[in-house]
């Protein structure tokens, strides 16, 4: 092969070895946009999921659930509106949904994920 068709580490530049590797780093470049692309608008789905107008701060809500007994805790996550809290009571795992104005605890069930 002529010296002007051979790359670093003797590889072709031209020809089917070559567009395989192009293809290779070309697959590489784009699954890596993509796990940028997914890591960042992770935060952004996240985002629209605001607790209500008028809503307690999380960490009062937390404390009041933690003097309530519910320790520790575990998960907290927003749905419909409401906290979904996973924590444990005497021992034993549960999960609590409550008010985010108030603080009252709305349902108590046992955790059994």
């Amino acid at each position: 092969m002529h010296a002007d068709f051979i790359g670093k580490g003797g590889r072709p530049t031209v020809g089917p070895g070559a567009i395989q590797a192009r293809g290779s780093r070309m697959k590489r470049t784009i699954a890596l946009a993509l796990a940028i692309a997914g890591a960042t608008l992770s935060p952004l789905a996240a985002a629209d999921k605001k607790p209500p107008p008028g809503a307690m701060a999380l960490s009062t809500v937390l404390t009041t659930l933690e003097q309530q007994g519910y320790t520790p805790i575990v998960e907290v996550s927003l749905d419909d509106g409401r906290w979904e809290i996973e924590a444990f009571k005497e021992g034993k795992p549960v999960k609590v949904k409550v008010d985010p104005n108030t603080a009252e605890i709305l349902s108590e069930e046992p955790d059994d994920s």
